[in-house]
């Protein structure tokens, strides 16, 4: 009976130590600043929980008008408010192309050349951070070197890797 203690004790800390890994606690969060010279995002408006399945949806129309050619570009998102205030969102998901022309379908957002504070995340990894834990990172640093910036972008360069980061104002 005694060793059966010892069992659950040792399946504790294996548990604990997975769900170390899966929430990305042990990742250390490369941050960095860069010039940009802008962008179009041509996509679906959204506003309201991001949460929602309404939400996930835009993704997958996204993808359907990326398959059949009306989209061109990568997969992007974003974000009018920070990307924590779940159910206050106001956001574009489309796909982000620096030539791209006005549809009435879409809404478009152009942004001229500006800086950004950003992080790349390998998706896949063992080791890959928490988005939440990489949006914690980005607004640390842009508050250290007080910064101003309302707008955040997340952009899938590759479909094994994703962009977040900051747009300074």
């Amino acid at each position: 009976m005694a060793n059966n203690k010892w069992v659950f004790i040792l399946f504790g800390f294996i548990s604990l130590g997975i769900i170390a890994v899966l929430s990305g606690a042990f990742v250390d969060i490369e941050i960095e600043q860069r010039k940009h010279e802008g962008f179009t995002i041509k996509g679906f408006a959204y506003e309201g929980d991001i949460t929602k399945e309404a939400f996930t949806h835009l993704y997958d129309s996204v993808i359907q008008q990326k398959n059949k050619g009306v989209l061109k570009g990568d997969m992007a998102v974003l974000f009018y408010t920070h990307p924590s205030e779940h159910q206050k969102a106001n956001v574009i998901v489309g796909v982000i192309n620096d030539k791209q022309n006005n549809d009435e379908k879409f809404t478009v957002y152009h942004q001229k050349a500006y800086e950004e504070i950003y992080s790349i995340i390998n998706l896949g990894e063992m080791f890959t951070p928490n988005p939440d834990n990489v949006i914690d990172a980005i607004d640390q640093l842009k508050e250290e070197k007080n910064l101003k910036g309302t707008k955040y972008l997340e952009y899938y360069t590759s479909p094994t890797e994703v962009i977040q980061s900051v747009i300074i104002d």
